[in-house]
């Protein structure tokens, strides 16, 4: 590309970089034909910036109207499907910008593009030690939980065991051996033999996993918990994208492949 089409597209990037009515508008545009006052209510910008904004879009040949309606062309909509990715991606770099050092990014594959179309969770800091609402909401009605757990368990995380358990939910965990002991300790005895011998229990013993990160699967949701070196959760990010979903199932299952499954009724014998 040449400095001088270099400069041009910097300057279509800057007119709506520099204004968040023109980037509200495209977004309400990308989501199809809208009139002035769909534009007006979707930007929160007067009658005459959005006159404006409409009579430079179209000078762009970004816009066609079609009686009191606007909608894109196929370079509006181009320009509007790159634009808002490049938003959306910075949005996403912002929000991980400040816990992305906790990510668990010594597993193959672990980068930040996986989490762009992720709910993004960060606890209250002035209450760090209470669970997130975001991980009651994924653990309330759940059904399979599989994965693995470096950092130790907490324990809340010991009352999802069991509430899962309890109601016929299905759990395949890769734990260190302390951490597979300490549920064994905290659970109800009677629960573990019944999800044992149901086959609805399962558990791998790793002794070399990421120290303060959880990798699992709630249902068909993938979720990567993330804490800090004092076990302070820092962020929680849950997604069902699909290349985010491929990368959980080839590393809890690279994860599991280096484990060995656990005989739990022997080891609360062995524990009594």
């Amino acid at each position: 590309m040449s400095t001088h089409d270099t400069n041009a597209s910097l300057e279509d990037v800057e007119f709506l970089a520099r204004s968040p009515h023109r980037v509200r508008a495209l977004r309400a545009l990308r989501a199809g034909s809208a009139d002035r006052d769909d534009l007006r209510e979707a930007t929160d910008a007067s009658n005459a910036t959005i006159a404006r904004l409409l009579n430079e879009f179209e000078d762009r040949n970004w816009i066609v109207r079609d009686g009191h309606e606007y909608e894109l062309t196929d370079p509006g909509t181009f320009v509007a499907d790159e634009f808002l990715r490049l938003v959306d991606r910075m949005g996403t770099e912002l929000e991980l910008r400040d816990v992305w050092q906790w990510f668990p990014t010594e597993l193959p594959g672990c980068r930040m593009s996986l989490f762009a179309d992720a709910v993004i969770s960060k606890p209250d800091f002035g209450s760090p030690y209470r669970p997130l609402p975001r991980f009651r909401e994924l653990t309330e009605s759940v059904r399979i939980v599989r994965g693995f757990q470096g950092s130790y368990s907490k324990p809340e995380s010991y009352q999802v065991f069991q509430r899962i358990l309890d109601t016929g939910g299905e759990m395949r965990i890769v734990n260190s051996l302390s951490q597979i002991d300490m549920k064994l300790r905290e659970i109800s005895e009677d629960v573990i033999r019944e999800a044992v011998e149901s086959g609805r229990l399962t558990l791998w013993a790793h002794e070399s996993l990421p120290t303060n990160a959880g990798v699992a699967f709630f249902d068909e949701r993938l979720c990567v918990i993330c804490r800090d070196d004092e076990q302070v959760t820092r962020v929680i990010v849950d997604t069902d994208a699909s290349e985010a979903v491929v990368w959980g199932e080839s590393v809890i299952e690279d994860v599991r492949s280096e484990a060995r499954p656990v005989d739990l009724l022997e080891r609360l014998e062995r524990n009594a």
